[in-house]
């Protein structure tokens, strides 16, 4: 009897990133990635604005500007956008 592979082209995009993520190697990663940012928010002693408050705020904030700089533009005028560009 041969063993068959097990299918995953039925999988939707994203279940297979999940899948992807439950891996020791993508937990390891994120853990470490975690930490550092602790450590960095630690150095500067941020810790005391990052209430759930503060940080909601700051992420909405964020997305606006970057909404700001996309607000009526196509999609190729956005694919045209230089990586890097600070368009202020």
């Amino acid at each position: 009897m041969t063993a068959v592979a097990p299918r995953s082209d039925f999988l939707s995009p994203t279940l297979k990133a999940t899948i992807a993520m439950s891996t020791p190697d993508f937990m390891r990663e994120l853990q470490d990635l975690t930490r550092a940012i602790v450590a960095f928010r630690d150095r500067r002693d941020w810790k005391q604005f990052h209430s759930l408050r503060n940080l909601a705020a700051g992420l909405s904030i964020e997305a606006a500007e970057l909404q700001e700089i996309l607000l009526w533009k196509s999609d190729a005028d956005v694919e045209a956008l230089p990586p890097t560009a600070e368009n202020d």
